[in-house]
């Protein structure tokens, strides 16, 4: 049985203190299905997205090295995103964000689960079009990536969120009503920073 976190206070934690959430196994847990699941997953759509692209005639989309550099500060924007959030709901939720792992116990409402309900995805998106980026590979950029952003769509509606609406009820129902998938509203994101230059 994986240790209990600390439980979440009222404060937003800082980013120091959600990296050092690093030392914790349960994130750890979570990341093992990226690594063995979903990173080989998007490699092999990203190989057959090449022979689509040579069958089909279209030009690889950036140059060498350039592929390169893009795709690192991709990857980087990506995963600062992912562990970010998952950090994030570790220290707020008081449990793993991960389904396999137990979920968190307490629902998140705050700082950038504010904005949209599943930061995380946004993460692993710009990590994936990354993989496209340095593949040079239009039809993974304009065929998969929108077929991925689907399949996150449908698995957050299946299983999180189902998952979520029977351990939280009422509150998690209500937060979903109020605070968007993956797009985040202007006018959230206006008040968020409003409210932190007051503080």
């Amino acid at each position: 049985m994986n240790s209990a976190p600390h439980q979440p206070d009222e404060r937003e934690p800082t980013v120091r203190e959600i990296f050092a959430t690093l030392r914790h196994k349960e994130l750890y847990g979570n990341m093992a299905v990226h690594v063995f699941v979903l990173v080989p997953a998007a490699t092999l759509l990203a190989w057959f997205a090449q022979r689509l692209d040579r069958d089909w005639g279209w030009a690889p989309t950036v140059g060498l090295p350039w592929n390169v550099v893009i795709c690192g500060a991709l990857w980087a924007l990506g995963g600062f995103i992912i562990w970010y959030s998952y950090g994030y709901l570790y220290l707020k939720g008081a449990g793993s964000p991960g389904s396999h792992m137990g979920y968190t116990r307490n629902l998140v409402d705050t700082g950038i689960y504010s904005w949209i309900r599943h930061p995380s995805v946004i993460g692993k998106l710009i990590g994936v079009i990354g993989l496209g980026v340095l593949m040079r590979s239009p039809a993974f950029l304009v065929i998969f990536i929108p077929i991925l952003l689907l399949y996150s769509y449908i698995t957050n509606i299946a299983i999180q969120e189902r998952y979520c609406v029977q351990n939280l009820g009422d509150e998690y129902v209500r937060y979903r009503k109020e605070v968007p998938m993956f797009i985040p509203r202007i006018s959230r994101l206006r008040r968020y920073f409003a409210e932190r230059s007051r503080k």
